[in-house]
């Protein structure tokens, strides 16, 4: 999709272009995938990440988070990864 009305982008599907031949839905169908197992993965630990799966401009599976479940994400990664240095 190419934003008709310039560079800038806005969440609003009437004001792109979307291109012929590019799989939206299926890119769309790889990130819902993998936000989902992230969401599932960290609402089991109670911290919910709140991924959201998007269909990125060229076709390409994006999952967007908010800054703050992207630091919440960051500090169990940085645990886990700290727990993989002590063994």
């Amino acid at each position: 999709m190419v934003m008709a009305s310039g560079d800038s982008f806005e969440e609003d599907a009437d004001n792109c272009v979307w291109l012929p031949d590019v799989d939206y839905v299926g890119a769309w169908r790889k990130a819902n995938e993998a936000a989902e197992a992230l969401n599932a993965a960290t609402d089991a630990l109670g911290q919910p990440a709140g991924a959201i799966p998007h269909a990125g401009p060229r076709g390409e599976p994006v999952v967007w988070m908010r800054p703050d479940s992207a630091r919440t994400l960051a500090v169990l990664v940085s645990l886990l990864a700290m727990g993989q240095e002590a063994s």
